[in-house]
């Protein structure tokens, strides 16, 4: 697990000290000032009570509300219920001040699957204020699907990709996944530990693997159909890889010690892991192909946390070789190692932004360990919370959002945050805590 990795504690990095069970829930907790107005009427058309509401529309709604970046109508506000585009009475809306529309439609198809349309309307781009419906050129994304029921809630957040990508120019993480650990007491005063996978909303969770050991440091690869993590389940530490979609898995690494923190190389071929069996936890590369290792770091401070480059050719870590936990890079081909954070006496976690430009790393102030961003060209540094009990950061592939872990009313839950600090939501553990998160890439 990505614990904080403090002189005198630095071993409980390797120990799991988490209880009860997370129901995950979504809660706007701050919202861009200049939100975009935008309605997403009901689509058209009877949905199945599996997709968990009974309108695509409104993972749709759900989707935008809590990106921060929409302000959206309620649908009881809406002065009609479009589904296509010659039905949108454009003057309506307009004195609404919308923005942008989203109608659509739902049809139930004699084989059992669906025929999901939509279609998204710029509501005063081009055209003439006169006209009552919207013109070709105010259509700004149109599209059908053919999907079977199990696929239709990822069809809205498909769809919520679309609209986001189009209205802001930046790939939307609405199909995405994440990967956290949860646990739960038992009736033996136990805790029962489980790794799952749930959509990036939270919904339609999936259980990867039950334990009544710990669980932890969850890593996805770069296509998304594998986790890396740790397992005590045979009374010590080893690495698994897990398929997400069939369940098998197999052992990684099995050494005497510690074998722990996998990260994924950029093309799937390799995993950086620390392993003890020499010594201080150093960090090694396998070839997951071979099983080959490789030593990449030396000597007898304590490496932990590797995050590869987006480039593949490094590795960015955190070690105490400086005298406190700090942020360190080294480079793969000749093993040279050069320290990135030196602002505060406690930086670890780090993880590069896809573009490369920035660095995301859990910090520490005088308010607590809160997660900050540096500019690796500039060095200045950017606190993103300033809750004072996070852990575990975690970055959205498009870079632009930051999933991590954090403290509600004493439970452990995980909270998102823009790296602009213009949104942030919750999904909070009503029942007990939800930690070690982590953000799957886009699916190949």
């Amino acid at each position: 697990m990505k614990k904080k990795l403090m002189t005198g504690v630095i071993a409980s990095m390797f120990c799991y000290m988490l209880s009860a069970q997370a129901v995950l829930s979504l809660q706007l907790t701050r919202g861009l000032n200049r939100a975009v107005p935008i309605a997403v009427v009901p689509f058209k058309g009877w949905v199945p009570s599996a997709v968990g509401t009974n309108n695509l529309a409104t993972i749709i709604q759900n989707d935008l509300h809590y990106s921060g970046r929409f302000n959206v109508l309620a649908s009881d506000k809406m002065p009609g219920q479009p589904s296509r585009v010659s039905e949108v009475n454009l003057p309506a809306w307009r004195a609404l001040a919308m923005q942008d529309l989203v109608v659509g439609q739902v049809k139930p198809l004699s084989d059992g699957r669906y025929r999901v349309s939509f279609s998204l309307i710029g509501l005063y781009l081009g055209g003439s204020s006169s006209t009552n419906t919207p013109s070709p050129n105010q259509v700004l994304a149109s599209q059908s699907f053919t999907v079977k029921r199990s696929r239709l809630r990822f069809i809205a957040h498909r769809i919520s990709n679309i609209v986001y990508q189009q209205l802001t120019g930046v790939q939307g993480v609405f199909t995405t996944k994440i990967a956290y650990v949860e646990t739960n007491p038992t009736a033996g005063g136990k805790t029962r530990h489980r790794l799952l996978v749930a959509d990036a909303d939270g919904f339609a969770p999936k259980l990867i693997l039950g334990s009544n050991e710990p669980i932890m440091s969850p890593a996805w690869s770069p296509d998304g159909r594998e986790l890396a993590y740790v397992s005590f389940e045979r009374g010590r530490s080893q690495i698994y890889v897990s398929n997400v979609a069939t369940g098998s898995r197999r052992v990684i690494t099995n050494f005497r010690g510690i074998n722990g923190a996998p990260a994924w190389s950029p093309n799937g071929r390799r995993l950086a892991v620390v392993l003890s069996k020499s010594g201080s936890p150093k960090i090694y590369l396998v070839n997951l192909a071979t099983r080959h290792l490789t030593q990449l770091t030396y000597g007898a401070s304590i490496d932990t946390e590797p995050s590869f480059t987006p480039d593949g050719r490094s590795l960015v870590f955190t070690s105490d070789r400086g005298g406190s936990p700090q942020v360190y890079q080294v480079s793969i081909g000749n093993k040279q190692v050069s320290r990135l954070t030196f602002d505060g006496s406690y930086n670890a976690s780090p993880s590069v932004t896809q573009n490369g430009k920035a660095l995301i790393f859990l910090h520490r102030n005088e308010q607590g360990y809160n997660i900050a961003m540096m500019n690796l060209t500039t060095g200045q540094l950017t606190l993103l919370t300033n809750q004072g009990h996070d852990e575990s950061p975690s970055v959205a592939p498009n870079g632009n959002l930051v999933l991590y872990a954090t403290k509600q009313a004493g439970r452990g839950v995980l909270q998102v945050v823009s790296t602009n600090q213009g949104v942030s939501y919750r999904l909070p553990a009503t029942d007990g805590n939800v930690q070690e998160p982590a953000w799957s890439p886009y699916f190949s």
